[in-house]
């Protein structure tokens, strides 16, 4: 009887490649080891799910899939356009993230309509 078993490994690749071991075995004399890397896009729709609500300012970007997962830019502006940060902070640091005028404008405007 074969037994199949995948072994997770993380470790220090990026975190949309999900390197996996799987071993294949019948009885205790045979075992067979496939070594490979799966591009784990299952889970991509929930990163930055706030931002990805606002699909103007997200086009603006410009960002591929794989750029919008491992942007900073795009990790701050869905914080704030979640409503994790005030119109003061994003103010403090919009020169930092160097977006353009209008993004910024949009990010403002989406800011200021949050009511908690």
């Amino acid at each position: 009887m074969w037994k199949i078993t995948a072994i997770w490994k993380l470790g220090s690749t990026p975190h949309f490649l999900l390197p996996v071991q799987i071993k294949f075995s019948c009885g205790s004399n045979f075992h067979a080891f496939l070594n490979i890397s799966l591009i784990a896009f299952f889970f991509s729709y929930h990163q930055k799910y706030l931002l990805r609500q606002q699909p103007t300012l997200l086009r603006s970007l410009g960002l591929n899939s794989v750029e919008l997962l491992n942007s900073s830019v795009a990790a701050r502006l869905n914080g704030y356009v979640g409503g994790y940060g005030a119109l003061k902070d994003f103010e403090a640091e919009v020169d930092e993230l160097k977006i353009s005028e209008a993004q910024a404008d949009m990010v403002r405007k989406i800011i200021s309509n949050k009511r908690f």
